[in-house]
């Protein structure tokens, strides 16, 4: 059996879903995409996921919220 086989390859939509997630990161860490490369994927679910990062949005629990760590409020709004 060898040990290093190559990785079956990558369905497109897999390959999607891993671009959406790095831009996610990249906006997450606060880097700034380049404005020609920001106009050029305007309103494209690539720009939608660098901006959610930007913004700090994520889910958790089948719930939208943004995260408190000076990037915004709570989302949630529920009182304790």
């Amino acid at each position: 059996m060898n040990a290093f086989r190559k990785p079956a390859p990558l369905s497109l939509k897999e390959l999607v879903r891993r671009v959406l997630h790095r831009l996610y990161l990249v906006g997450y860490q606060g880097r700034d995409l380049p404005r020609p490369v920001r106009k050029m994927i305007a309103r494209t679910q690539f720009h939608r996921a660098w901006f959610a990062g930007r913004l700090g949005v994520f889910e958790e629990c089948d719930v939208m919220a943004i995260s408190s760590d000076g990037r915004g409020v709570d989302a949630l709004d529920i009182p304790f």
